[in-house]
């Protein structure tokens, strides 16, 4: 019996892991980033190092006309498929200008809709750009032969030689416009879904600076958020006449709220914040105890939101993986004489300080993730 109990446990153990693994992989979504910090020591403990985790939960920002941009891609790839599907059917000259107008329309407006999207949000590369406007001097989009050139459609039914020459031409002419507008259809996917990717990829990263986990729309550019923090420091050291000589372990939760100082992708290297909430000392050499932490300033200095675009051949993209962060660390109450069982000259009460600390973070996805 002790055996199956013993067993269960395991199968228990192993199943929660499995679901708060599968939960994690379906709830997160990108960037992640991993924060590794030093906090200097306060007037009993410290130095500390530990593990920085942070989630951000909200952003407030203004749209950067993704949305927009694949409203119009599907109307555009709609449109062209019907004009394609169009070789199969009989129409009249006019309803196939009609359709290739249509569809030459929507691809000009995905275009514009491209041009928006940089307006707002300038990350997409140059080359990429340039690829993009490419599509609007496409042959494709041409101006269509009007009602009066040679017919393309027709609804004629052939009778004599004549007209079914005429007929054969006009179905030739149709399968020539639906050759075109396949390969132009391939063309214009490439030149502007790697556009989009672009602007996509940069507004995640820039949501996600910095933070283990975000549920950030990359429609919107970030320019205020709130986060939840998780840093869970120990001491480098056991400290003697402290604590027994043992460790200690300092743990923090607190929301926070960041602002992006600075809007243009280009220069937004800056954000600063402000949090508080609780924290927690625990060790073998004292009983834990908890109270109030605030942290009144932090500055996340990190590379602009374009870096994350460029290929890894640019030292650029691999330095967009790398952030520091700076803060001052308040326990407004500061710690009584007993709480860590210090002797001697250690057994006085602590007052209220400021105790900065220093984050670095790597940006996971960055350095894993293609270029877009």
């Amino acid at each position: 019996m002790r055996f199956a109990r013993r067993q269960v446990r395991s199968f228990t153990r192993v199943g929660l892991s499995l679901l708060l693994c599968v939960a994690a992989q379906l709830a997160a979504p990108p960037p992640a980033h991993a924060w590794f910090g030093w906090l200097d020591k306060f007037s009993g403990p410290g130095d500390f190092v530990g593990l920085l985790v942070e989630a951000r939960l909200f952003c407030f920002g203004e749209d950067i006309g993704l949305t927009d941009l694949r409203l119009r891609i599907v109307k555009a790839e709609m449109l062209t498929g019907r004009l394609i599907l169009g070789q199969q059917k009989v129409l009249d000259d006019e309803a196939v200008i009609q359709q290739l107008r249509e569809t030459q329309s929507a691809w000009l407006d995905v275009v514009v809709a491209v041009e928006e999207v940089q307006r707002r949000f300038p990350v997409i590369q140059q080359t990429t750009l340039d690829a993009a406007r490419s599509i609007a001097n496409h042959s494709f989009l041409a101006a269509p032969p009007d009602e009066a050139g040679t017919p393309i459609g027709g609804a004629a039914t052939p009778a004599t030689v004549e007209q079914k020459q005429a007929a054969a031409d006009r179905r030739a002419a149709m399968k020539t416009i639906a050759e075109d507008a396949e390969s132009f259809r391939t063309e214009a996917r490439l030149a502007i879904g790697a556009a989009e990717r672009q602007a996509q990829g940069a507004s995640r990263s820039q949501n996600g600076s910095g933070t283990f986990w975000s549920t950030c729309d990359p429609e919107k550019r970030r320019r205020v958020s709130v986060e939840l923090n998780l840093d869970m420091w120990r001491s480098l050291r056991s400290h003697s006449n402290l604590a027994a000589d043992e460790q200690v372990r300092f743990t923090t939760a607190m929301p926070s709220i960041t602002y992006r100082v600075f809007v243009d992708p280009r220069h937004d290297v800056l954000d600063v914040g402000a949090g508080a909430g609780l924290y927690w000392f625990s060790s073998k050499g004292f009983d834990s105890f908890r109270g109030s932490v605030v942290e009144p300033i932090r500055l996340s200095v990190h590379a602009p939101s374009t870096w994350h675009t460029r290929p890894f051949s640019d030292p650029r993209r691999l330095l967009a993986a790398l952030g520091v962060r700076g803060a001052l660390l308040l326990v407004p109450r500061g710690f009584g004489a007993e709480v860590f069982k210090g002797t001697g000259a250690k057994a006085a009460r602590i007052p209220t300080e400021l105790v900065p600390s220093v984050g670095v973070f790597l940006n996971v996805n960055s350095l894993f993730r293609g270029p877009h």
